[in-house]
C-alpha cells in the first residue's frame, strides 16, 4: 500500500514537472526570443509579459484545481514548517521569513512567478487560491522575472549579432584575395547564392552594367535575348554565324 502510494505520487510529480518544463522551454527559449527579434525589445517584451501573465495564472489555477502537489512545493513547505507542536517550529518560521526576500529574487531569476507565488504562499497543501499578499507577490515576481529574462535575451541577441558581424568582417577581408571583377559581381548581385540562383540576362545586366555576351551553343553563336524577345520588340533577331 505504501509502495503504491509512493509510486502514484512519483508519477504525478514526474508528469507535472514534465508538462511545466515543456511549457517553460517552449515559451522562454523559442517564443520569447522570436518575439523580441520580430517585434523589437520594447514591444516584444510587453507582449511576452502579457502572455506570461495569462499562462502563469492558468497554471496556478490548474494547480489549485487538481489539489495535487505536482510541483513538489507543498512538500518542501511542509518540511520547512515542521510538525505541529514542534519546539523548532518558531525558529524555522523565523528563518523562513528572513529568507523570503532572498527566495523571491533567486526563484524569480531561476524559475518563474508560478514557483515564487506558490512557494511563498502561506500554508502547505491548502490550494486556496491567491489572497492579497499572494497577488502582490505574483505581480512583483512577474515584473522582476520578465525584466531579468528580457535583459538576458537581449544580451545574448546583441552578442550573437556582434559575433556575426565580426565573422562578416573576416569574410570580407578574405574576399580581398579574389579578383576585383568577381568581387564586384558578387557584391552587385547581392551575394554568391543569389547570383548563382538567378544567372538571367536581366540579372547579368544589373550586375555587370552591360548586355550578356553571346553564348556558343552547338557550333553557333546564339544571341540573347531570344528571337521571340527581338520580335516582340518590333525587330528581327541578328543572324547567327557559324563558328
Amino acid at each position: 500500500m505504501l509502495l503504491r502510494r509512493f509510486g502514484l505520487k512519483a508519477a504525478t510529480l514526474g508528469a507535472g514537472l514534465a508538462i511545466k518544463k515543456s511549457l517553460d522551454y517552449g515559451f522562454d527559449y523559442l517564443l520569447y526570443p522570436f518575439a523580441l527579434i520580430w517585434l523589437g525589445y520594447v514591444w516584444g517584451g510587453v507582449v511576452m509579459t502579457a502572455l506570461s501573465i495569462v499562462l502563469n495564472l492558468a497554471v496556478i489555477r490548474a494547480y489549485d484545481w487538481s489539489k495535487r502537489d505536482w510541483l513538489l512545493l507543498e512538500t518542501i513547505k511542509e518540511f520547512k514548517e515542521g510538525p505541529n507542536g514542534s519546539a523548532a517550529r518558531p525558529l524555522v518560521r523565523w528563518l523562513m521569513r528572513k529568507g523570503d526576500v532572498a527566495a523571491f529574487f533567486v526563484l524569480s531569476w531561476v524559475e518563474d512567478p508560478i514557483v515564487v507565488t506558490l512557494y511563498l504562499r502561506s500554508g502547505a497543501h491548502q490550494y486556496k487560491g491567491l489572497e492579497r499578499r499572494d497577488w502582490m507577490i505574483f505581480w512583483a515576481s512577474t515584473l522582476v522575472s520578465n525584466l531579468f529574462w528580457i535583459l538576458s535575451l537581449v544580451s545574448l541577441i546583441e552578442l550573437f549579432g556582434l559575433v556575426s558581424q565580426q565573422f562578416g568582417l573576416i569574410a570580407t577581408q578574405a574576399l580581398g584575395g579574389i579578383p576585383f571583377s568577381i568581387r564586384h559581381t558578387l557584391r552587385g548581385c547581392g551575394g554568391v547564392g543569389r547570383y548563382l540562383a538567378s544567372p538571367s540576362p536581366t540579372r547579368y545586366s544589373k550586375c555587370h552594367g552591360k548586355r550578356q555576351p553571346p553564348v556558343a551553343l552547338n557550333g553557333y553563336w546564339r544571341s540573347r535575348p531570344s528571337v521571340a524577345a527581338f520580335e516582340a520588340g518590333g525587330s528581327r533577331a541578328p543572324p547567327r554565324e557559324r563558328l
